[in-house]
């Protein structure tokens, strides 16, 4: 399994859970502010991954939605593929903390 996460903190609670269930972590990749590569060019790597059989996300945001679910739907004929957003919260509209 590898973890994606926009996250370093919540990518981290999923590879310590992941680790807790001995799911078989093979990459936990945590790209916050997506300066050099983004959710698509993480997904188009993995997808081709023979070592890797789920992929696991937890994205923010997504800048090319239609592009990266093209590919997350020819990605699914190979492996599963779970996508977790955060929903809207009051707090985070107002700038506060968020909670998980």
């Amino acid at each position: 399994m590898a973890i994606i996460s926009q996250s370093g903190t919540v990518g981290a609670s999923f590879a310590g859970w992941a680790e807790e269930e001995t799911l078989g972590l093979s990459s936990f990749i945590s790209f916050g502010n997506k300066s050099d590569i983004n959710e698509i060019d993480l997904l188009r790597h993995l997808a081709t991954d023979k070592e890797i059989s789920v992929l696991g996300f937890y994205l923010e945001g997504i800048k090319n939605g239609r592009l990266f679910m093209d590919m997350g739907r020819a990605a699914v004929r190979e492996k599963p593929v779970v996508i977790l957003r955060p929903g809207p919260y009051e707090q985070g509209e107002k700038g506060g903390p968020v909670p998980y």
